[in-house]
């Protein structure tokens, strides 16, 4: 895995990670698990790379959350416990908890199998699925160093009238009011 050193803070990477992240748990509660899955993975990318940036000044180049999820095991113990280890586990799906959404997510960007994999069914993504994000974000988020000046994107959906960043993908108050309502739904770690 090849790394470039990152000419912003891990607080920047953070920012877009956000603005994915609650864009990702409005599609999965708006019934759009596919679109979920997607962004809910590009989320997860963005927040280990920062991570990472914030240990090493440094991010691994490509998407292969396999490998970003083995390289960040080499600095904290959250990332070896058994709930987040299972999602980046390469197994047979199991139906029953939609946990290894992130390891086949590859195979449900294209609409035919992956050369090497097999094709994975969107009745495995379920509220494990958007749990392990809400977790890996809650836990990263913590442990970024952020600037004084810096906006938290959720801290400002959740406790701002206008939601001001989200406004630039949130055109209308009723929506605002329904990307907070489907971002707090089911959520144990961001509350108003």
């Amino acid at each position: 895995m090849k790394w470039q050193k990152s000419k912003v803070g891990a607080h920047k990477w953070v920012y877009y990670a956000d603005h994915v992240y609650v864009a990702a748990r409005y599609l999965y509660w708006k019934g759009l698990v596919r679109e979920f899955a997607l962004l809910g993975a590009h989320a997860i990318e963005l927040y280990l790379k920062a991570y990472l940036i914030q240990k090493t000044g440094n991010f691994p180049i490509g998407h292969d959350l396999v490998c970003l999820h083995r390289a960040c095991m080499d600095y904290d113990d959250f990332f070896k416990e058994e709930f987040i280890v299972r999602i980046f586990t390469p197994m047979e799906p199991d139906y029953g908890t939609g946990i290894e959404w992130i390891r086949y997510v590859n195979t449900i960007k294209y609409p035919e199998a992956v050369p090497g994999q097999k094709r994975f069914h969107m009745y495995g993504v379920s509220s494990a699925s958007y749990h392990s994000l809400d977790e890996i974000a809650a836990f990263v988020k913590r442990n970024i160093d952020t600037p004084p000046r810096a906006v938290d994107t959720i801290e400002n959906l959740l406790k701002t009238e206008t939601g001001i960043y989200i406004e630039e993908w949130v055109h209308e108050r009723g929506t605002l009011d329904e990307v907070r309502k489907f971002f707090l739904q089911d959520n144990k770690y961001f509350k108003v």
